[in-house]
């Protein structure tokens, strides 16, 4: 099989840009072509690191995500061992385009690539709820959520800065008499 990544990185051509490529047919990888042949006869520790650095940077763009994970099975293992790598040192480190591309990778290939589990939310999932479009995918940090059932009492309303001074000192004197009453 051609690989279009392998023939992209070595023709120094974004790894986004492979779809525009293939529909004006300017892409014509041969499936001779071998890590070796693409890189100028020998895949040097040097060279596959800096495929597999232009592989990670190409992550923010989701054509290069749907590019990768397409043609991962056929990858080099020598080059896979390095991609590897080098996502898993940029991960979290990099852009959060990158971040997100690089966990939307590893969920495409079924947790291949990172060695640690990301517990964080990469994609909006937007549901109406009530008549609200309201996020699903918010994290919910058990220590925040305890302090305000605990304080709920004493939260603000949210038009406090739309009210007049007297109705704020309105507030004010119920939120203090129901403080000293929880005392």
């Amino acid at each position: 099989m051609a690989l279009k990544t392998i023939w992209l990185v070595g023709k120094n051509i974004p790894l986004s840009q492979w779809r525009k490529l293939e529909v004006l047919k300017d892409m014509k990888p041969d499936r001779h072509d071998s890590l070796d042949r693409t890189f100028g006869g020998s895949s040097s520790d040097k060279k596959l690191s800096n495929a597999a650095n232009i592989i990670v940077n190409s992550m923010s763009h989701p054509d290069a995500v749907d590019l990768v994970a397409e043609e991962w099975n056929f990858f080099p293992s020598i080059l896979r061992m390095y991609v590897t790598s080098a996502m898993n040192e940029a991960f979290g480190t990099r852009s959060g385009n990158k971040t997100k591309g690089i966990v939307r990778l590893d969920k495409m290939l079924g947790g291949k690539i990172l060695s640690k589990v990301d517990s964080r939310r990469t994609d909006r999932d937007l549901r109406v709820i009530g008549g609200e479009v309201v996020s699903r995918q918010r994290r919910v940090n058990p220590a925040v959520a305890g302090a305000m059932r605990a304080h709920a009492a004493f939260v603000l309303p949210s038009n406090y800065n739309q009210l007049t001074p007297a109705e704020k000192k309105k507030i004010q004197r119920q939120m203090t008499e129901e403080r000293r009453r929880n005392l």
